[in-house]
């Protein structure tokens, strides 16, 4: 739920939300099977923070926000959780 919590606060107009949200609901579906049961909170959350982070950056293309999500959880996976 922290990731949800993220994605609504995120500083952008809700059609930009609506976007973010979509792209998160996306990009989790295709590592989620890949994602060890005590890592999904987190795993879920780092997913969050790229998607906000790159479209705090300007990224507005959902292949371009999904790519960048998918690549940076994959190269630098969550730590924490155990």
């Amino acid at each position: 739920m922290e990731a949800q919590k993220l994605l609504d606060a995120a500083p952008f107009a809700p059609d930009i939300v609506k976007m973010l949200k979509q792209v998160f609901d996306e990009a989790w579906v295709c590592i989620a099977p890949s994602v060890q049961p005590h890592r999904v909170d987190d795993t879920r959350l780092s997913l969050a923070h790229t998607i906000v982070a790159h479209a705090g950056s300007g990224e507005r293309d959902l292949d371009a926000l999904k790519t960048a999500a998918l690549q940076s959880v994959r190269k630098h996976p969550p730590q924490t959780g155990n």
